[in-house]
């Protein structure tokens, strides 16, 4: 019951926290520099044409009024139309989503797969060449600007040997790149942070134990430390959702995907004040669930924590 009254104390919690953020975004777009009527309406047509076109969108009531109706409107599920698109909002989403969880999955997927065994090499081989170099490659990761990395990837494999395509989507292929891009940052993260847990439990009173029965060392180092240094790294796993699908934004804008993030981008230069707000309020709700999601994988992997 603990865990379950935690949980539902931190959904509680995040009802003021997602008003407060879109207090704020609403505050931040309609306060930028720019008017989407500008872009809709020919300037030829004069200022009435664009007063009726404010009145049309409904962006000629005060502020406040406008926030309260975009907050009744996304609580009864109606996400309204996009002023440039004039689709609606859902749909524009519906077709977006599907290619942005593709790309976080695939991502996700990747950093792990490749960061999991290079800390455990790394740690095992502690001070050695290969604890180097796994290292050093993971500090240049975790340095390394995610555009810069998809515009070099691009220009290897796609320009120079043509074996994967440049941009798009449309196949694995198309996912490829992107998902390396993605995931590269949270690799070089989770390799170091497996390396280090590595090394804590290695030092430990019962691997010490295992050691002198006589255990293999192949067994003691993945049947009973792994399974311990895994924890911190689970955990990591709820937060890392959440920084996935924001990172997301960028890597659909380098390789032109039709992902949420590219729409998020294209909606901002075009002013489209409700699929900019909609969307941000999407990000906030997968790094909120994805901090939760981690707080309950802390509590399932390890049993020293208690949520009262």
């Amino acid at each position: 019951m603990g865990l379950l009254n935690y949980v539902a104390r931190r959904v509680l919690f995040t009802i003021p926290l997602l008003i407060v953020i879109s207090i704020f975004v609403f505050s931040l777009i309609h306060l930028a520099p720019g008017d989407p009527v500008s872009l809709l309406v020919n300037p030829r047509l004069g200022e009435e044409a664009r007063e009726q076109k404010r009145k049309e969108l409904g962006l000629d009531k005060p502020l406040p009024i406008q926030y309260l109706q975009f907050m009744k409107d996304l609580i009864t599920g109606r996400l309204g139309k996009s002023y440039y698109a004039e689709k609606k909002i859902s749909a524009m989403l519906a077709a977006r989503l599907p290619n942005t969880l593709a790309l976080t999955g695939l991502g996700l997927a990747f950093s792990y797969v490749i960061a999991i065994p290079a800390g455990v090499v790394a740690a095992l081989n502690r001070g050695k060449f290969l604890d180097y170099a796994s290292m050093s490659v993971a500090l240049i990761g975790l340095a390394m600007p995610q555009f810069w990395l998809g515009l070099i990837l691009m220009l290897v494999f796609s320009v120079h040997f043509d074996l994967l395509p440049v941009a798009g989507v449309g196949s694995f292929q198309h996912l490829i790149l992107p998902s390396i891009t993605l995931g590269a940052y949270g690799a070089a993260l989770t390799a170091r942070i497996t390396r280090s847990s590595m090394l804590e439990v290695l030092h430990k009173d019962y691997i010490r134990t295992a050691r002198a029965k006589g255990l293999r060392e192949r067994i003691v180092c993945y049947k009973h430390a792994l399974r311990n240094a895994l924890i911190p790294i689970i955990s990591l796993l709820g937060m890392r959702i959440g920084w996935l699908v924001g990172g997301a934004v960028m890597v659909e804008v380098v390789f032109t995907r039709p992902g949420i993030g590219r729409l998020m981008v294209n909606s901002i230069h075009r002013r489209d004040y409700l699929v900019v707000q909609i969307i941000i309020l999407m990000l906030a709700i997968s790094v909120i669930l994805g901090n939760l999601l981690a707080d309950i994988l802390n509590s399932l992997t390890d049993p020293q924590i208690r949520y009262n």
